[in-house]
């Protein structure tokens, strides 16, 4: 079986795989491997620079007619209060709201809105301003004589509670859609119900913060009248407001960037380069994310290796847990952003994005730092087709009936380079193969997703003696600091 990868690398003017030595300013991840979320809804402001602002607490009063209330309760009881049992149950306190005496029979409490008469009060007498403790333990106790236990417990992570009169249907007091995620040995409730709301703080307010130091008096922070007018109100990093927000190495790979600034930025020419950590720090993608002539504040963009999800264009080489780097460039090629995992101080230390993609220093393998040459381009061919071929990929090959010869095509955008690639055989014969290169072995990191190794009809080349399977480059550009790196895999065995 023979695959080939064709890599032009270019001289100094253009982009390459290329460095020159120079430390620089970088951001690094402390891990990439995220679990990916549905990225057609992507995050908003979490916890990047830009605007802050705080969200408002939803309100859960009780009703102006409700004669009860759940005052208070706990979802994550661990050492504050213990059952009859020596228990730490959770709990839910029930306030009369009237000055009159109220017999609590026939009244519900639930934690299920499709169930609103889980569980039933027995005949207990709770008189005027007064509080009924009842413990969420799932012991389902109602002597009126002893502690008293629903048939549920409360989740810390959240849930529907409320309270029901005694009809079944008609819900005194709730918890809607569900309360919020509890704290460990942490009471919850609005207090007292009967008191006037006030917004302290309203939804999409500015925020201003302040990193505490020694001698601060923090208590006074809460104070409703607190001049915070010395605190600080925005941040910007290097001056840009575009900025990579998120990276997942998982079984899908993506790269998430969004404008975290006050205005649209113009970002003509600008593009997103992503590391080949398949081939080490020092290898840019061939691919590139070219992004639109503007974004919005706030605008979030993502690209993915799935081909049903904003392609990337090929896979992207990232391993779960792996190395890799992302940049992303303005028109002049200047990095805007970076974001780096996995790699050591020093490998970092030697990587130049910025030089790299202007196009400063010789090429492995060139004579000098020359001037400006023709393209760079990265091609495949696969030589038997099938359904896990690249759309870019080449597949001229000499069998009977093939094409034989063509242009190679760069793998970027899909278009015919000046590269000629003809193939030709003397004595060969083609043959099945059934054993196509195992995961993680060189030719399938170098091949996966671009060359088809599941179709074993005639994909094996065997040859012997004066044999011979030739491939032959035409058209080549011979200038002093052009480099041509060639890559093959194949099968050897015996017949």
């Amino acid at each position: 079986m023979l695959r080939h990868l064709f890599s032009r690398v270019a001289g100094p003017s253009e982009r390459s795989v290329a460095t020159v030595a120079r430390s620089w300013d970088f951001r690094t991840l402390a891990s990439a491997a995220t679990t990916r979320r549905d990225r057609r809804t992507p995050s908003r402001n979490r916890g990047r620079p830009g605007i802050l602002t705080f969200e408002s607490l939803e309100q859960r009063l009780a009703l102006d007619a409700a004669p009860l209330a759940i005052s208070e309760f706990m979802a994550d009881n661990n050492n504050t209060l213990d059952d009859e049992d020596g228990d730490s149950s959770d709990w839910i306190e029930i306030r009369n709201l009237t000055d009159q005496t109220i017999d609590l029979q026939g009244w519900y409490l639930t934690d299920d809105p499709a169930d609103l008469t889980q569980w039933q009060f027995p005949s207990i007498t709770l008189g005027g301003d007064g509080y009924q403790l009842v413990f969420a333990s799932e012991k389902d106790r109602t002597d009126p004589a002893a502690p008293l236990h629903t048939n549920f417990r409360l989740d810390a992570d959240g849930e529907y509670l409320a309270l029901v009169y005694p009809d079944g249907i008609t819900v005194a007091h709730e918890y809607a859609p569900a309360y919020p995620e509890q704290v460990e040995d942490a009471s919850y409730g609005p207090g007292a119900v009967t008191s006037v709301w006030d917004t302290l703080v309203s939804s999409d307010a500015p925020v201003s913060y302040h990193v505490p130091v020694p001698g601060d008096d923090v208590h006074t922070w809460t104070a409703p009248s607190y001049d915070d007018s010395d605190w600080t109100d925005s941040y910007t990093v290097g001056g840009a407001g575009l900025l990579i927000t998120e990276i997942a190495t998982g079984e899908t790979s993506f790269v998430e960037i969004e404008n975290a600034g006050h205005e649209t930025i113009d970002t003509t020419g600008w593009s997103v380069i992503l590391n080949d950590a398949s081939a080490g720090v020092m290898v840019a993608h061939f691919q590139t994310w070219d992004l639109p002539v503007s974004i919005d504040p706030g605008e979030v963009l993502y690209q993915t290796d799935d081909p049903a999800d904003r392609y990337f264009g090929s896979p992207i080489n990232w391993d779960a847990e792996g190395p890799g780097w992302a940049a992303v460039l303005d028109g002049t090629g200047q990095v805007v952003d970076f974001v780096a995992w996995g790699y050591s101080d020093a490998e970092i230390a030697f990587l130049n994005i910025a030089e790299q993609w202007n196009g400063a220093g010789a090429e492995p393998g060139s004579l000098d730092a020359g001037g400006p040459i023709g393209e760079t381009f990265v091609a495949y061919n696969d030589h038997i087709t099938g359904p896990e071929t690249h759309a870019n990929t080449t597949t001229y090959d000499a069998t009977n009936g093939g094409t034989a010869s063509g242009p190679l095509t760069n793998m970027a955008d899909g278009q015919p380079t000046s590269a000629v690639l003809t193939t030709s055989h003397t004595g060969a014969v083609f043959d099945n193969n059934s054993a196509p290169p195992a995961p993680d072995t060189d030719a399938y990191n170098a091949f996966h997703g671009f060359i088809d190794f599941s179709n074993p009809a005639r994909s094996s080349i065997e040859i012997s003696g004066n044999d011979d399977y030739t491939h032959t480059f035409s058209s080549l550009d011979v200038g002093d600091v052009v480099t041509y790196n060639f890559t093959g895999t194949s099968i050897r065995g015996n017949s």
